[in-house]
This record gives structure tokens, C-alpha cells and sequence, in this order.
């Protein structure tokens, strides 16, 4: 299975990761 484009609910996911990481990375910052 080749996957070209990832469905609309995988990117949703992908942005939920993504905004955890930058939070996690202020948090880090803040201490």
C-alpha cells in the first residue's frame, strides 16, 4: 500500500503532535 496523500484525520492527528511538542518544548524552557 503506498500512501500519497494522508487523510484528513491523520493530518488533524499529525497537528495534535505537533502542538504537543511545542508545548512540551516552552515547558522545558520554562524551568
Amino acid at each position: 500500500m503506498t500512501r500519497t496523500k494522508p487523510p484528513l484525520p491523520d493530518a488533524e492527528t499529525w497537528r495534535g503532535v505537533a502542538w504537543h511538542h511545542a508545548s512540551s518544548k516552552r515547558d522545558e524552557q520554562k524551568r
